[in-house]
């Protein structure tokens, strides 16, 4: 009954205030305010003589309650009258007591239809109970990070992204292209840098940065490119040239002064020796170009000029409905009262949609020529993308003065330059946009010494960087183009 549990709130609070000098009076009113107050007791009548509503009358003596050595816990909800259903919401009762004794209360206290259930988050906060799951934010976000490096070439390139305390290693995809991911916080943000390294970690490249602040969603990409990374602050022998640039013409970036001053700008500058590299696809592709796939041929022309000349060729050309298949050339060349000229050249083609190879041999020996031998080895990969055409390629390339001879010079090449096929000419060869190139040549006969030429352009450069050395001596300086075009009509299987 009410009375009871009113007696029994008023007897626990007598007995936490005893001996502390403070009074609690409650006042129970029936109908008229200004009536004498009543305590209650255990003669108060459960139902006639309980009050609409119970005041602290501000003429009598505040309640005082003691410091407890356990948290308090405030009573300071609305009362529901259990005889009437009606509530004493004027009613404020404080009360300090221990969890314990709270459960022993005979009624629990219902909570207003009026005021909402709450939950506590585990920071603290409260949160409608029907909104709980979804209005807590995922923990992380799964970062994707894509990122072309600048163009070079090496079996020991590494790629970092440094964020927060976060240091992840990208995976190669192909070309300049790398990629991760990985989870990272929500609703955060630091600095994010791109490390580009070769030696695995020894030489640092360049670094690409900006900012990253993580959002709530589930997923976030982001890009970096090749003209984001500052790759000139990276100069280990402080020769004011990058480590990134010695790399890419083949010197130390260690080394102080591992190269000369750059002269003024160039108009244009021209490879030496790189009529070599791109003769012999151009030979071949040139003379199948306008054939329809499959060819099957195999001629022999002569020409008669005896008793003074001759010259007899025979060709033997096989290829696929896809363009696969062989070419090889004889040429035989008499004169009369001089030694005879034999060419003979064997090269193998390999296509698809986007890409056509050729790699073969090409030898020579006779006639009254400089060079009385010459064997050619070469290979070459050409991939239509876009606009532009990515011609790959390597080879060596033995002279010597007389077949019979065990030495000779020896030309060593290998480049991989990017062409535009808007720019083809009549002569079939395009405008080289960038990449790199590299000839050297050892002279053995003359005994002059090694040369060596690079050239080298990046697709944020500006200008093309060359160096060429010869005889001890280096020169290098940059130039606005270069000078020689390369062939570049290849017939692929589709028409671009």
């Amino acid at each position: 009954m009410r009375s009871t549990l009113l007696h029994t709130l008023y007897k626990k609070l007598h007995v936490a205030i005893y001996g502390c000098c403070a009074i609690i009076l409650l006042t129970a009113c029936s109908g008229n305010s200004g009536s004498s107050p009543t305590v209650a007791d255990d003669s108060t009548p459960a139902a006639d003589q309980t009050s609409d509503s119970m005041l602290n009358d501000g003429n009598e003596v505040a309640s005082v309650i003691p410091s407890q050595p356990e948290t308090p816990t405030a009573i300071n909800q609305p009362v529901q009258s259990i005889d009437s259903g009606q509530s004493i919401d004027s009613v404020q009762l404080t009360e300090t007591v221990q969890n314990t004794e709270t459960s022993q209360s005979e009624e629990p206290t219902q909570a207003s239809e009026d005021q909402p259930v709450s939950a506590t988050t585990t920071d603290g906060d409260s949160a409608a109970s029907s909104d709980t799951t979804d209005s807590i934010p995922l923990d992380v976000v799964e970062v994707t990070v894509d990122i072309i490096v600048p163009a070079y070439q090496s079996n020991a390139l590494q790629v970092r992204v440094v964020w927060g305390d976060k240091d992840l290693q990208a995976a190669w995809v192909g070309d300049e292209m790398w990629t991760l991911a990985d989870n990272f916080p929500v609703n955060t943000e630091h600095a994010l840098t791109v490390w580009f390294y070769d030696n695995n970690g020894g030489t640092t490249l360049g670094t690409a940065e900006q900012t990253l602040a993580t959002d709530n969603n589930s997923t976030q990409i982001v890009t970096v490119n090749a003209n984001d990374f500052d790759t000139e602050r990276w100069d280990d022998d402080s020769d004011s040239v990058s480590n990134l640039e010695e790399l890419r013409v083949g010197t130390d970036p260690f080394e102080s002064n591992a190269l000369t001053t750059t002269p003024d700008l160039q108009d244009a500058y021209f490879t030496p020796y790189s009529g070599w590299s791109a003769s012999a696809a151009e030979y071949y592709e040139s003379n199948i170009r306008e054939l329809d796939f499959p060819v099957d041929i195999n001629t022999t022309d002569f020409i008669d000029r005896l008793p003074f000349t001759s010259e007899t060729t025979v060709t033997t050309i096989a290829l696929s409905e896809t363009g696969n298949g062989t070419y090889s050339e004889t040429y035989d060349f008499f004169i009369a009262l001089d030694m005879p000229f034999n060419e003979t050249s064997v090269a193998t083609r390999s296509s698809d949609k986007t890409t056509v190879s050729w790699s073969g041999t090409d030898s020579f020996y006779g006639s009254n020529r400089y060079y009385g031998a010459a064997e050619h080895l070469f290979e070459t990969v050409n991939t239509i993308k876009g606009n532009t055409l990515i011609q790959q390629g390597n080879g060596t390339l033995v002279l010597k003065r007389h077949a019979s001879d065990n030495t000779g010079n020896t030309l060593n090449y290998n480049y991989n330059l990017v062409l535009d096929l808007d720019s083809i000419n009549d002569e079939n060869t395009c405008k080289i946009l960038y990449g790199s190139s590299y000839h050297s040549f050892d002279n053995t006969i003359d005994d002059t010494g090694l040369a060596e030429s690079t050239i080298v352009r990046d697709v944020t450069d500006e200008y093309w960087y060359w160096e060429d050395t010869s005889a001890g001596e280096t020169t290098s300086g940059k130039a606005i183009e270069r000078e020689d075009r390369l062939y570049c009509d290849y017939k692929f299987n589709t028409t671009r």
